[in-house]
């Protein structure tokens, strides 16, 4: 017994050490078909990714107000992803970005608002998501008003493609 105490407490160290090297980061998990349960913990997840996403965007909205370009942009959109629960792309209605084509084919063909439809924060957002290596499906996007902060709802463009 006496030598198993010693040789343990001599591969303490050591043995810590190839721990950490192996520690991984755990992604959340997506449950594709959801039971009773299944939906309470996504719902779970969908709300506090929510929440990160509502956050993200009324600091990047104070930034820009603060910088006071002009004219303000109408709103301000952030995009997180369900599996890892990041920030992954913000965006502001009126950006000029290059819309990727799994975005772009989700899009309506002719826009049902008054301006166009890549015109929103939230295809601004979605699109800075999708080049980082985010997938359409695992995105949640929240948008606010840039001088309010308050939540501002999809328009009906956005409506049709948004997860």
């Amino acid at each position: 017994m006496a030598r198993f105490a010693v040789a343990s407490k001599a591969l303490r160290g050591p043995f810590k050490k190839l721990i950490a090297k192996l520690e991984l980061t755990l992604r959340k998990p997506t449950i594709k078909k959801l039971g009773p349960l299944g939906r309470k913990v996504a719902w779970h997840y969908r709300s506090k990714d929510e929440a990160t996403a509502l956050r993200a965007a009324r600091e990047e909205a104070r930034t820009v107000v603060a910088g006071k370009p002009r004219p303000l942009p109408t709103a301000t959109s952030a995009a997180v992803e369900r599996t890892t629960g990041r920030v992954v792309g913000i965006g502001h209605a009126r950006d000029v970005v290059e819309v990727p084509d799994s975005l772009a084919s989700k899009l309506p063909a002719e826009s049902v608002e008054e301006w166009s439809t890549t015109n929103c924060g939230e295809v601004s957002a979605a699109s800075r998501a999708i080049e980082a290596g985010s997938r359409l499906d695992d995105l949640v996007i929240m948008t606010v008003r840039t001088r309010s902060g308050d939540v501002y709802p999809p328009c009906e463009n956005c409506k049709k493609w948004q997860p």
